[in-house]
């Protein structure tokens, strides 16, 4: 009987957990999606010196962000995420508004991946393997 529930007890645990992470992933991935859309209408204003430093905190956001995050989805797509977060804020820096917005939509495609793979379907199940993320 007690192990029954301790192993209840750890189940339970389980699933907070996983809720709390899915929660925070989504929430972490909107809020990239509205910040790069932010970024994507500074820069179509021509205003490159607001869009480096809104591309500062992106990546200030991701890193603060990344332990949780990269705890529970693949490493190397986070990783990634970052990667293109700071080659965004390079871009930017030297005033090359079409690689900005070709990294802008990088960025948009790899959180939207990310979201909807958080998704329980019996697709993402079967195909987690073998889909990419880096599409």
């Amino acid at each position: 009987m007690k192990n029954s529930l301790i192993s209840l007890g750890l189940f339970l645990c389980t699933i907070i957990v996983i809720f709390f992470l899915d929660r925070s992933l989504i929430n972490l991935c909107n809020e990239i999606q509205q910040r790069t859309d932010i970024i994507e209408q500074t820069i179509l204003d021509n205003d490159f010196e607001t869009a480096f430093d809104q591309s500062m905190e992106l990546v200030n956001l991701l890193k603060e962000k990344d332990f949780v995050s990269s705890i529970y989805v693949t490493h190397e797509c986070f990783d990634s995420l970052v990667d293109e977060s700071v080659k965004l804020s390079v871009y930017i820096q030297y005033n090359d508004a079409v690689d900005s917005n070709a990294t802008l939509h990088c960025i948009k495609n790899m959180t939207q991946d990310m979201k909807e793979l958080q998704t329980p379907t019996l697709e993402n199940i079967l195909t987690f393997t073998s889909k990419s993320i880096f599409k």
